[in-house]
């Protein structure tokens, strides 16, 4: 039986004999929204880590609700275990045996449970697999992903493609014992019938600088793993909420390849790095277009998105991080970790660094950086506006790129030595349209 979103989950038909588990589950935590969808009897061992030593199983009950997961002794139904869906890695069907694995959320170094029915344990793998990618999967196409357990040893959770806003947002909400709000999943429901972007800032509840009126770090962990939104917009969004909901979001999509985070109204030091730690810990991210303009970045934030640069992948093609009120050692870090990846760095189209402060050994960095990629650059718009860079220090490998279009020197000093390189730069590439020289004295005319 494929285990599609269409098939009913298997819920218990004798609602008498589960009087009692339903009132010990409710007596230790299970919310209202959840419910129990199957239980069987079966040898139980469970233990934390994956070199722990096993202890012999003993007869108990595993209980199936939408979220959970719960070991109960077979005569008292005392609750021995509960373990939450959104935690589990893995599955391993062998017969009569079943064997779940949860991640470090559950214990140090992850959680088991080996189940033993003494007959066919396909049933309580689809009842657990079914839980599972209600919240995971299927949306926005009901038959995104399906399963046949009978025919598998192994399922593989983790590595399955996922989705599910609705019912992810439910889960979360249930796991981390807050309140839903069903504006925020009407809203979300609306956009992805709209477009494939996402502006979270036009989310009901988003009308205050600083009460927002939902948990955002649960619609940041509901939405990591959705496979239909392909832009996120966050413009104006108070820098701590954003700080939540944003690098959650990035440490699990590898749906998204847009993302902007512009006109931080922020004034202090509030980013810690969370964004650059949510790509950080996200190999398969697919994003292109990254724009973090407009609000102060932390010297914290400054080193992790550094160090996210180093390792990106080579998709990006629009890297904004203009008026970011970077230093001179922040620019300069930033500067060095597009050298390190020039694959990434010579498919860049559009790049800004306006508004940071470039010293003399940024200035240096940009210029071997430029040098670095002469022949691969594909490189059409480039600001350094306002950022005090010494523009001659490579004006002279301005003339080698020969895609770019648009350049910005817009309040920066030009110094007579450097005038003939800037001439020729200026005549000589053939795609040039547009240079913006705003409050630049020039000692000559183009």
């Amino acid at each position: 039986m494929a285990l599609t979103r269409a098939a009913s989950v298997f819920r218990v038909e004798d609602w008498k004999e589960t009087e009692p588990i339903e009132e010990s589950l409710r007596n230790n935590g299970m919310s209202d929204d959840d419910k129990v969808v199957f239980y069987q009897v079966g040898t139980v061992t469970h233990f934390a880590g994956s070199g722990a030593k096993k202890k012999p199983g003993s007869k108990k009950i595993v209980a199936v609700s939408t979220y959970r997961m719960w070991i109960l002794n077979e005569k008292k139904y005392k609750i021995d275990k509960v373990v939450p869906f959104l935690h589990l890695d893995d599955i391993v069907l062998a017969g009569v045996k079943a064997t779940f694995t949860f991640n470090e959320n559950v214990g140090r170094g992850g959680y088991t449970i080996e189940v033993n029915t003494g007959a066919d344990a396909a049933m309580l793998v689809r009842s657990v697999w079914e839980s599972y990618r209600l919240m995971t999967q299927g949306w926005p196409d009901d038959d995104a992903q399906s399963t046949d357990a009978r025919q598998v040893d192994k399922v593989n959770i983790q590595n399955s493609v996922a989705g599910g806003f609705k019912e992810s947002y439910l889960g979360y909400c249930d796991l981390l014992s807050t309140d839903p709000s069903y504006l925020v999943i009407g809203a979300v429901e609306a956009a992805a019938s709209r477009s494939r972007d996402l502006t979270l800032n036009h989310i009901p509840g988003w009308n205050s600088k600083t009460n927002v009126a939902f948990d955002t770090a649960t619609l940041g962990w509901s939405l990591r793993y959705n496979n239909h939104f392909t832009g996120l917009t966050c413009d104006g969004v108070e820098p701590k909420e954003a700080s939540i909901i944003v690098p959650r979001i990035l440490s699990s999509t590898t749906t998204l390849t847009r993302v902007s985070w512009k006109n931080d109204p922020s004034q202090g030091e509030r980013h810690n790095g969370t964004l650059g730690i949510g790509l950080q810990m996200n190999p398969l991210h697919r994003i292109s277009i990254l724009q973090i303009s407009g609000g102060k970045i932390s010297s914290g934030m400054s080193v992790s998105l550094s160090e996210s640069i180093r390792k990106f992948p080579p998709t990006l093609t629009v890297l904004d991080v203009s008026d970011c009120n970077m230093s001179g050692a922040d620019s300069l870090q930033f500067i060095k970790s597009l050298q390190t990846n020039q694959a990434m760095a010579s498919n860049i189209e559009e790049f800004s660094i306006a508004g940071n402060t470039i010293n003399d050994a940024g200035s240096k960095e940009l210029f071997s950086l430029l040098s670095s990629i002469r022949t691969t650059s594909k490189l059409r718009r480039l600001s350094v506006a306002s950022t005090g860079c010494h523009l001659g220090l490579f004006a002279l490998e301005l003339a080698f790129l020969s895609h770019l279009e648009f350049i910005d020197i817009s309040f920066l000093t030009v110094k007579d030595q450097w005038a003939p390189p800037l001439v020729s730069f200026a005549q000589n590439t053939q795609k040039l349209k547009t240079v913006v020289m705003e409050g630049v004295n020039l000692p000559f005319s183009f």
